[in-house]
């Protein structure tokens, strides 16, 4: 299982200095930053200690979340500020939690915690903390301590499934509510909140009640409506394609092996990786070390003798970092819920390691779809087409450099990482 850890920064170059030694670095697999615009030297302190910084889009913290969490590629994902409020010494207990629940928080109103009510002498934010927790026990039976802490982690495939779409403070509040409205288990540690150091507080205590009240209001009144927006996309991508896996090489072979022959010929590479490999067809006639990454356990029933399989979330692979010479993701983009397979594929490959990934090409979608209603194409089933623009720019962010080129209706691209 592979651990991200996502830190958010907005002008606490202090509070970033006082937590960055006790981060526990040797339990984690990917660091980021996710900055909102600081202009105090946080940047610069940011890449002196070799962390990947990404200027956050849309000022909030729920945002900032949102922004993070597509940008990383763990299985557990947890979240840290940096303005002192939380202690990175809690992350190996959080970690640890999330091997029995969905989702772990560090809570600061359990047994041996404690939340810092040092600027706050009349305890109003202490008393909407607890009042909020107690709503959410008593409408969902969530059975918690602390709804609200931002000190939490959660498996990433419960965050594909409660849809957080709250842009500011609430963010933290609003997974809760949502995994107590599925059953999710959370799992709670005893944190000792600190004093802030430095920076500033941008919510005020007026402005988060009204909001608190308003999101717990606006979540009695959706119930379980925000389902539909959830990305269980890849479970039903799964579904599909087992319920197709007989028909898929005999609908797919001749055409398909015909234009990927013709656009990549045959490359060279000692290991070669596959993700979305379906039945192995393209790795049947590639040679060297070969192994393929599928989301159906149909497909791979059925696949070709000779590579080696894996079942897995392929946007998430289990293969350590710079362990391949080339990269495929042939005709599975458009499948996928966002272009995390660019990333990760950068992440897998060697340097000078070459990314062929293939789409359907999105000026074709009507001929497409036409040719499917008449049953003369493989059906689909989950799609999102993607243009070229969008696809070439996710893969220089990640490091590649990309060309481009089509074989109706597919459009090829070659990425190289320098």
């Amino acid at each position: 299982m592979r651990t991200s850890l996502i830190i958010f920064t907005r002008n606490e170059l202090e509070g970033l200095r006082t937590i960055f030694p006790r981060i526990p670095f040797h339990i984690l697999d990917e660091v980021v930053a996710i900055d909102a615009h600081s202009t105090d030297g946080t940047l610069e302190y940011l890449q002196s200690k070799r962390i990947k910084v990404i200027p956050q889009r849309n000022l909030g913290r729920g945002n900032a979340m949102i922004e993070g969490v597509t940008q990383t590629t763990g299985n557990y994902v947890i979240f840290l500020s940096s303005d002192g409020n939380e202690d990175p010494a809690d992350i190996p207990r959080l970690v640890e939690k999330l091997k029995d629940n969905e989702i772990a928080v560090a809570s600061r109103f359990m047994k041996g915690g404690h939340s810092d009510d040092s600027d706050d002498p009349l305890l109003i934010r202490w008393l909407g903390n607890r009042f909020f927790t107690f709503m959410v026990n008593i409408v969902w039976r969530a059975g918690v301590t602390d709804s609200t802490n931002g000190l939490r982690a959660i498996r990433r495939h419960a965050w594909d499934r409660l849809a957080i779409d709250s842009p500011y403070h609430e963010a933290e509040f609003q997974m809760t509510i949502r995994a107590a409205k599925l059953g999710m288990k959370i799992g709670e540690i005893p944190t000792v909140e600190g004093s802030r150091i430095g920076g500033t507080r941008y919510a005020s205590t007026t402005k988060m009640a009204w909001t608190f009240t308003k999101f717990l209001l606006q979540e009695i009144w959706i119930g379980d409506r925000f389902l539909e927006q959830s990305t269980d996309w890849k479970r039903d991508v799964r579904a599909h394609y087992n319920e197709i896996a007989r028909i898929y090489e005999q609908r797919k072979r001749g055409f398909y092996l015909r234009r990927i022959r013709e656009s990549i010929g045959q490359p060279k590479g000692h290991r070669i990786a596959d993700l979305g490999c379906g039945t192995g067809l393209a790795l049947s006639w590639l040679e060297g070390y070969r192994v393929g990454v599928e989301l159906s356990e149909e497909l791979l029933r059925l696949a070709h003798k000779g590579p080696d399989y894996v079942l897995a979330d392929i946007e998430a692979s289990p293969f350590r970092d710079d362990c391949f010479d080339m990269v495929l993701c042939l005709d599975v983009l458009e499948h996928l819920p966002s272009l995390k397979i660019i990333k990760e594929a950068h992440r897998i490959l060697a340097k000078e390691g070459i990314f062929f990934l293939s789409t359907a090409d999105k000026r074709y979608e009507l001929v497409l779809r036409a040719l499917e209603m008449l049953n003369l194409k493989l059906p689909e089933g989950p799609h999102r087409w993607r243009n070229r623009e969008e696809i070439v720019e996710a893969a220089s962010r990640a490091g590649f450099s990309c060309t481009q080129w089509s074989k109706t209706p597919l459009v090829f691209y070659r990425c190289t990482k320098s």
